[in-house]
């Protein structure tokens, strides 16, 4: 179902933050009127539904293909460690692996530690999953579909 429904979530990252520059979205971010801000949880949300559902992509094929996964070390993200199961087994590259950890910490901080998190923090980490989850997705689905299959 993830799979299926990640490039409607991907376009909706990609059509809420067209709108932005980091101005634009900064001014948006701190403004107290709900017709500015808005537009602004649409995106956070869109955020952190694709990378909940690159986090959850990665456990699951860790799981199918049967990769060892060490338990997450105190401050990893709970996703890293399929992460990086995923990078050992080829799926991904460590430079992806290296920046959806980052994506993950950010998600976390923009979901829990929100009144931490800057306008600057939030934009950055959607223009990144604006460029990786594309790339996960083509990497992810090429490497787990013989495992699907077989």
């Amino acid at each position: 179902m993830r799979l299926a429904d990640f490039p409607r979530q991907l376009e909706a990252l990609h059509f809420g933050s067209e709108r932005f520059d980091l101005d634009g979205f900064s001014a948006a971010f701190d403004s107290d009127d709900p017709a500015e801000y808005t537009p602004v949880l649409a995106i956070e949300r869109a955020f952190g539904r694709l990378q909940n559902y690159i986090a959850a992509l990665a456990h699951d094929g860790a799981s199918v293909a049967g990769l060892h996964r060490h338990p997450p070390a105190k401050g990893e993200p709970r996703a890293q460690p399929d992460f990086e199961a995923l990078r050992d087994a080829g799926a991904i590259t460590r430079d992806l692996c290296r920046r959806l950890i980052a994506s993950q910490r950010a998600r976390s901080l923009v979901g829990h530690d929100y009144v931490r998190a800057s306008a600057a923090d939030v934009y950055a980490a959607v223009e990144r999953l604006r460029t990786d989850a594309p790339e996960f997705l083509r990497r992810y689905a090429d490497w787990i579909e013989p495992h699907l299959l077989g």
